[in-house]
């Protein structure tokens, strides 16, 4: 990988708050969710391939409505 060799990595589609709520939840194992910043984490936990994140934060997020299932 390149970015192994460069001092700096850009991570473009994410936001920081996003980056930062993520590896706070690897290492502590507690996420702060709310409709408000649900999208955010969600892109960062699936640019980040941190699946388990990704499952909880699922189930706060809003419901389809059911004639869409």
């Amino acid at each position: 990988m390149r970015e192994s060799r460069e001092s700096t990595v850009t991570l473009q589609g994410i936001s920081s708050f996003g980056l930062q709520a993520v590896i706070e939840f690897i290492y502590s194992g507690t996420l702060r969710v709310s409709l408000d910043n649900v999208e955010e984490i969600l892109a960062a936990a699936s640019h980040l391939q941190v699946s388990l994140s990704s499952c909880i934060l699922y189930e706060y997020a809003p419901s389809p409505p059911i004639d869409s299932i």
